[in-house]
Formats: C-alpha cells, structure tokens, sequence
C-alpha cells in the first residue's frame, strides 16, 4: 500500500480494517507511509511491515530524485514478495507509475476525491500510465468523474469498492449510542442523523447543515449530530462555518460535540 494519510482516522480507518480482514484470508500487507504518525505507530504495533519514503512527483525538477526514491523502495518491496501495488490515494498516482515501472508489479490506484479533467489526461493517458485496476470508492463518485475519465480509462478497469469499516468492530462499541443518548437528552425513539469530519470545504459542511434544517422543520422526531472542528490549514474555514453552526444549535435540534 502506498498512502500519503499519517493519522488512524479518514480513509486509514479503512485502510486499518482492511489490513486486519485481509489478514485473516491471506493477505499480506506492507506500506509505503510518506511520513510517521498515528498509523505507522499503530503498524508497528500490529507488527505490520512499512517504510516512509516521501513519493516524490516525477516531474521535470524532480525526475531523478523520485527515480532514486523509487529504486530504494523496489528493495523494501521485493524484500516483501511484493504481487500488487496498491496506490491508496490519487495524489500519489503518478510515482506509483513510476515504481512500477521498475517493478513490473500491476499497479491499483484508489481514487478518493473528484478530479478534472486536465490531471486525468496527465496522470492516465497512455498505456504505461493506464492503471491495471481503478477503484471509485461510491457510485456518486464514479459519475461525477464519468466525464473526466471517458476515452482513457476503461469502463472494464474501474471498481467501485466502498469505503466500508467492520461492522463487528462497530457492534462493540454499540452501548455508547444509548449513552450519548442520555447524556444529550435525546429521546430513544428519536432519529439521529451524524456525521463526523475535520472542518474542511470539501466537507460540504454546509450541506449538512442545511439537510438537518430541512429534516427538523418536517419532522417532530429527527435531531441531527455534528462532531468535529478546527483543523491545521482550514483555520479560516472554521471561522466562517462555526458561527452557522452555533445558529442551528439555539433550536434544540442539533448537536455539536467539537473533536472526540
């Protein structure tokens, strides 16, 4: 696997169960992290293998540097047995191709946003770039990038796997819904519709609050649940945003619980 996400959160919370799953039905893993943290303590921890390489773009200023980056890592990975490159984010496509370049490895690439068109034609076109396998992690995802793929990759290449957790992980941790529930007052009976992300636009924060609105002034048994807030980098963003969050509040309705 070849991730750029340093935390236990996000798509590594994925990435984790997937790694444990796969485990149990023969699947080795090893990653390729960009920097330590959380999910390299947490590897090490599983004794999971993993390097940190920074995966540099092969661009034209960088194009020796990611060749010499990419020859270290071919050691790590045949030292591995290495069968399939897994690239776990889009951003990192292009030294993906690079490294299997010199491995001769098929290569997956997960995408994990929307992209344009523009870094489509750059990153895919052309059969060395063309990925063997290309994962869209939700059907919404795939069409709206249907017009930035047409004509270069494939229909038969692309999968829609998503972004699913272990639903026993999650059943044991069942208890703390009905505790929250007190705690906040919240009625059983009553729906609760949460969500939980970093304070970043592209979380479309906006939208939720605006589905939580529209759901409470239909519906008498509806409250809705945010957690989450500032994130380094999206300072401004928060700025902006928590003050319409803290409106919404003042009906009784909706819950924000800040990070947990």
């Amino acid at each position: 696997w070849l991730t750029i996400n340093p935390n236990l959160e996000a798509s590594a919370r994925s990435l984790q169960d997937w790694i444990r799953l796969g485990g149990d039905r023969g699947m080795a893993v090893s990653v390729v992290l960009r920097q330590r943290g959380d999910l390299s303590r947490r590897l090490q921890d599983r004794a999971v293998p993993y390097t940190v390489d920074a995966m540099h773009w092969p661009d034209r200023s960088k194009f020796l540097l990611s060749a010499s980056h990419a020859l270290k890592l071919r050691r790590f990975l045949a030292a591995q047995g290495t069968q399939v490159l897994h690239c776990y984010e889009h951003d990192i496509y292009p030294f993906a191709v690079m490294l299997r370049s010199i491995t001769s490895l098929p290569l997956v690439c997960h995408v994990h946003f929307a992209f344009e068109r523009a870094f489509c034609r750059w990153a895919f076109a052309g059969p060395r770039n063309l990925p063997d396998a290309l994962i869209w992690t939700s059907h919404q995802q795939q069409r709206d990038c249907e017009a930035a793929v047409a004509g270069i990759i494939p229909l038969e290449r692309q999968y829609v796997i998503p972004l699913g957790l272990d639903p026993l992980q999650l059943e044991a941790h069942s208890g703390s819904g009905a505790e929250l529930r007190q705690r906040l007052g919240i009625a059983p009976q009553t729906v609760v519709i949460g969500t939980a992300c970093a304070f970043r636009p592209r979380k479309q924060i906006d939208d939720f609050l605006e589905l939580i609105r529209s759901l409470t002034d239909r519906h008498a048994d509806v409250v809705g649940l945010l957690v989450g807030g500032e994130v380094p980098g999206d300072e401004a963003y928060a700025r902006e945003v928590i003050p319409r969050i803290k409106a919404l509040q003042s009906n009784g309705r909706f819950f924000w619980l800040g990070h947990v």
